[in-house]
């Protein structure tokens, strides 16, 4: 789960456990840990039907970035929509910037600037300026 959060992927995690006392034990941990880091926002935890579905719209994303000296510029189409839709794009560390473009949620994380669609809007012109 650490890594799926660290690395920004989707894994599947699929068992049969017996019914002893330490299985039990370990699958109750597991979710306890899962769903305490989908509170915290680094994993999101359904099933598997939801990210199928997810990378289905994904993939039909329509997507262009420009750099127009230290600005980004950036271009997003789907007619399926764009909702949780995240481009990143790289920004010196300590960097300030002004993201232009609205319902789009910012995640800075070691030097990348994370910018989510949080809206179901077909098309999306976002920039980003270094101030």
């Amino acid at each position: 789960m650490i890594f799926s959060a660290e690395e920004k992927t989707i894994r599947m995690i699929y068992s049969h456990p017996s019914d002893n006392h330490y299985c039990l034990d370990a699958i109750r941990a597991f979710e306890e840990k899962a769903l305490s880091e989908q509170k915290k926002g680094r994993v999101t935890v359904a099933p598997m039907s939801w990210f199928a579905d997810f990378l289905s719209r994904s993939e039909k994303t329509r997507w262009q970035i420009k750099k127009q000296g230290g600005n980004y510029v950036i271009y997003l189409e789907n007619p399926e929509g764009l909702e949780d839709i995240t481009m990143a794009v790289y920004m010196r560390e300590g960097q300030d910037y002004v993201v232009r473009g609205d319902d789009i949620k910012c995640v800075m994380e070691d030097g990348w600037l994370y910018l989510t669609v949080t809206s179901n809007c077909q098309k999306k012109h976002i920039e980003v300026h270094q101030v």
